[in-house]
């Protein structure tokens, strides 16, 4: 039960929690507002330009990209997944960890690393001239399709981890009943498993597509046009903030279909487990050729998707970290780890107020503007900039005129173009990336203990600090640690919102890059992977843990 029922009138929650909870749900907002009040002031003067000759690659790219991509993480996540689950091969316990840690690579470091690989001056060819002494025909990569294998070797983690977190909680009696009848391993994949794993391969798939359209390191590397690389060409090319809006819009309609498909798959997903799903499921160990195909199987997107690109980045850095160690790099490792910093406070702190009213509230209507308050990790990077640059603009241009009425007084751009205006647009996109393990954390917390609390008179923020924050503890310093590293590897909103001279480890790399100077972007790139490489290792150890249960 609700503790806020049981209350005395005196002692519910106070206007102003509530007041700051909604304050907060509706900032973070800001970007789907701007965008849907922006499409009635019209389109500006590039936009029939852009509708005439790009609109057709922006949304033909993309949807390739989309299917493409998601489709390869689907052939590499789900028989990786498969196997882990359910076969005894050599080397099967390192591989569950080493399967997710492709994650640690962001989608434009792994495709300017390929590049380089792949370069007719590359370590690629270079070994095969002079080691087999063969004349090579150059093999191009910059293309959709080549972007297509290199976004897919960095995003099939997600189908993996979700299809393997299935597989060993939610089907395990089935596959257990399968096996007990008689079935091999392949047909109770196939005529079992597969059919009703769709909702959780769906969820997986619709993580890759948004990371699809969120890009735009990867595809303006590879010059391939999509929304993401027009919203900025509209932006800062031909300054017409109207066809960005208008990109923007159907890049939200794009996003938006596909989380309604996600949402009908899982509405209809009904699972019951019983007692056998507690037990340890038991592993399949076939002979010694078919051991050494699935280990053949399971080692390939490992060694494409992290080993081959962390080596290759790990030998730019030796050769070059002289060249790129000074003041500049420093900086941009401060510049990254404090926004991080204060994005992952930002964002702990407005989940745990939103969810600490919930919990004192009984409203369906607050619930449902809280989540879709959270919604921004599903909006492009690019969106939630334009989104956020806007009313700070409009807000910059008042307060300067308003110093103005009072003298001679020009207070610049305080929102506009300033760490302010994009810890908030960070905050904005990254919110549900902390709230779903606070979300979790405060589910676990009997109520019990806030009516205990309420009997003795405590004050919601000694409620808070006392009482739900201790036991919180573990959840928040997930919730930080997961922002802190996402920060770090954000690419797009940053670009776009960063002050001037502003560095970050992520826009560093991708600007030595793009001025092809791949081997010094080798050092910041680094430092990105092995901080990201943190919070896989945990995903990993929760995974185990709960199919140990």
């Amino acid at each position: 039960m609700n503790p806020a029922k049981l209350l005395p009138k005196h002692l519910s929650p106070v206007n102003f929690w509530l007041a700051a909870a909604v304050v907060a749900m509706l900032l973070m907002g800001t970007p789907v507002y701007t965008i849907l009040t922006g499409l009635l002031a019209g389109p500006g003067p590039y936009w029939a330009h852009l509708q005439r000759y790009l609109l057709t690659d922006y949304i033909i790219n993309s949807l390739i990209l989309v299917v493409g991509t998601s489709g390869l993480a689907l052939l590499w996540g789900i028989p990786t997944a498969w196997f882990v689950s359910t076969t005894r091969f050599p080397g099967r316990r390192m591989l569950e960890l080493l399967l997710i840690m492709p994650l640690s690579i962001p989608t434009y470091i792994m495709a300017f690393t390929y590049a380089g690989i792949f370069d007719f001056t590359g370590p690629l060819h270079t070994i095969i001239r002079n080691i087999f002494k063969v004349k090579v025909v150059h093999w191009d990569i910059m293309n959709i399709y080549g972007v297509m294998i290199i976004m897919s070797l960095a995003l099939f983690p997600y189908v993996y981890v979700i299809a393997r977190a299935a597989f060993l909680t939610k089907f395990r009696s089935l596959i257990e009943a399968s096996q007990t009848l008689g079935a091999s391993s392949t047909r109770t994949f196939f005529q079992v498993i597969l059919p009703v794993s769709r909702p959780a391969l769906v969820a997986g798939v619709t993580l890759v597509s948004m990371e699809v359209l969120n890009d735009y390191g990867a595809v303006k590397y590879f010059g391939i046009p999509t929304f993401t690389t027009g919203i900025f060409r509209s932006w800062f090319s031909y300054e017409d903030v109207q066809a960005a809006v208008y990109l923007s819009s159907l890049l939200l309609l794009f996003v938006f279909m596909i989380l309604l498909i996600e949402k009908r798959q899982r509405g209809e997903e009904r699972f019951y487990t019983s007692v056998a799903a507690e037990r340890p499921l038991q592993m399949v160990k076939p002979n010694k050729m078919k051991r050494w195909i699935v280990l053949v199987c399971c080692v390939l997107p490992v060694l494409f998707g992290f080993v081959i690109p962390v080596i290759q980045l790990a030998w730019w850095s030796i050769t070059s970290y002289k060249s790129v160690a000074h003041i500049d790099l420093f900086a941009a490792v401060g510049n990254s780890f404090v926004l991080a910093l204060g994005t992952a406070i930002s964002c702990v702190t407005v989940a745990v107020l939103m969810l600490f009213v919930s919990r004192m509230q009984d409203s369906r209507i607050y619930n449902l503007f809280m989540k879709l308050s959270t919604m921004g990790y599903a909006i492009p990077g690019a969106v939630v900039a334009i989104g956020v640059l806007m009313p700070f603009l409009f807000i910059d241009k008042q307060l300067i005129s308003m110093f103005q009425n009072f003298g001679d007084i020009d207070p610049g751009l305080i929102l506009t173009g300033t760490a302010i205006g994009l810890l908030f647009a960070l905050t904005v996109r990254f919110l549900s990336v902390a709230f779903n393990p606070i979300e979790s954390g405060f589910e676990k917390i009997a109520y019990s203990l806030d009516e205990a609390a309420s009997t003795l008179q405590a004050s919601h923020l000694s409620r808070l600090t006392r009482v739900n924050l201790p036991l919180l503890k573990g959840a928040l310093g997930t919730a930080g640690l997961l922002v802190f590293v996402d920060i770090l590897k954000e690419l797009p909103l940053t670009l776009i919102l960063r002050p001037f001279n502003f560095n970050t480890l992520a826009t560093r790399s991708f600007e030595l890059a793009s001025d092809e100077q791949i081997a010094a972007a080798a050092v910041p790139s680094l430092i990105i992977i092995i901080t990201g490489l943190i919070p896989v290792y945990l995903l990993n150890a929760l995974i185990t843990k709960r199919t140990k249960k």
